[in-house]
């Protein structure tokens, strides 16, 4: 729990400390004291699964000698190599059904007690002034709320469409995704609903495929190629059309940001400015309000930011390790996949209009990292022994895409 709890107060998001903000190190104390019982087993999982995750870390700690602020880039860098010590803890300890099930149950007793302080103080539960009346609870914001709230859904439908929850379960589900759509609705988040939208769409192309026959699979691939024989000579106007929008007012200034904060990472844009310093009020992040007229705490847009804090290197290591990641996915077993890719897609379309997966220490971006470290071992072509729990559930994945026949009697038997 305490790790998506009050991780948003955590990394600053809230504008006060709070004590709840220590309840992250409750979390992450015992898991340093626990691997440190096997300590080559946390180096093997630490350095050898998952490089660009190291190069990371690596880079986050380099831009220390260049930041503008080094005594924030070396706070915001414990918290990222905090998350990921968890992470590799939690990698080598859980699988990922087991881990699916331990984070919905984290998120729903947050959203629980978050609801039930709203209850209670209203006037600190739901937002005054700016977005009044919106649910925010104990996460500060009601964007915090929501993602939240998005996320729990999102596992839901995970756990459900993977097979994984046993009928005395579903009952569970179904309470988990209404209550990730209750708090959407309080929090009134456009964005998250728009990422839970966009999980949906991507659970459902998956399952789709995993179930269908080879024929089918080819039949959709001939469809999808047809599709983009007929919008090619159309995409001189659909590019027009694209252009015309005014996106800037529907990202609610988001656009015209982009840009000013463009005109500033073109100063240093090979190193950045260090890890968390370039939004800061004491750098160019006062500059950026100045010129837009609103507080920005960050770029909006998880590319952005990391050019601005680690320049060109940063962007890439990102993009070279969603690469890879999902490289590995799509090998996984069929219960796995489904799961890499719903996480996967959560941060990339929430990190489209905010910041997650890499500079955010929270429940996201440590579910990013525990399967980016499991699907080495759990993807089929990387090998090793079977995980605990992985050959039982790998081998009713075989019982379920085996043809079922006929038996004696008309029973049904597997052959």
């Amino acid at each position: 729990m305490a790790l998506c709890l009050y991780s948003c107060a955590f990394v600053g998001h809230v504008g006060r400390p709070t004590v709840f903000a220590a309840l992250w190190c409750v979390a992450v104390i015992p898991c340093l004291f626990f691997s440190l019982r096997k300590p080559l087993a946390l180096i093997r999982v630490f350095f050898l699964r998952e490089p660009f995750l190291v190069a990371f870390l690596a880079l986050v700690f380099g831009s220390y000698g260049w930041s503008l602020l080094p005594g924030e880039t070396l706070r915001r860098g414990l918290q990222i190599l905090a998350t990921y010590y968890t992470a590799c803890y939690l990698a080598g300890r859980y699988t990922w059904p087991q881990m699916l099930s331990l984070s919905r149950a984290a998120l729903r007793l947050s959203l629980l007690l978050s609801l039930a302080f709203a209850l209670a103080r209203p006037s600190l539960g739901f937002h005054v002034g700016l977005h009044q009346g919106l649910f925010r609870g104990l996460f500060g914001h009601k964007n915090f709320s929501a993602r939240i709230g998005s996320l729990l859904a999102s596992l839901a439908l995970t756990a459900w469409a993977s097979g994984l929850t046993r009928r005395a379960g579903l009952l569970l589900v179904l309470f988990d995704l209404l209550l990730g759509l209750l708090v959407l609705k309080l929090a009134g988040s456009r964005t998250a609903l728009l990422v839970l939208v966009g999980v949906v769409l991507c659970l459902t192309a998956v399952t789709l495929t995993q179930r269908a026959n080879r024929s089918l699979r080819l039949g959709l691939g001939g469809a999808m190629l047809a599709l983009t024989g007929i919008l090619l000579p159309l995409s001189p106007l659909l590019v027009a059309l694209f252009l015309s929008f005014n996106w800037n007012t529907l990202l609610t200034g988001r656009v015209n940001m982009w840009g000013t904060v463009l005109y500033f990472v073109a100063r240093r844009p090979w190193t950045g400015f260090g890890y968390g310093a370039f939004f800061q009020k004491s750098t160019y992040g006062g500059l950026v309000t100045l010129f837009e007229g609103w507080e920005v705490p960050h770029a909006h847009n998880i590319l952005l930011e990391l050019l601005a804090d680690l320049g060109v290197g940063g962007a890439l290591v990102y993009l070279g390790s969603l690469a890879l990641y999902h490289a590995r996915a799509l090998r996984a077993p069929a219960y796995l996949v489904q799961g890499a890719l719903v996480v996967s897609t959560f941060n990339i379309l929430t990190g489209l209009t905010e910041i997650t997966c890499f500079p955010s220490a929270e429940i996201a971006t440590l579910l990013y990292m525990h399967l980016a470290l499991r699907l080495p071992e759990e993807a089929l072509p990387f090998g090793g022994k079977p995980l605990p729990g992985q050959k039982a559930i790998a081998q009713q994945d075989l019982q379920k895409q085996q043809p079922k026949e006929e038996g004696i009697g008309g029973q049904v038997s597997l052959p």
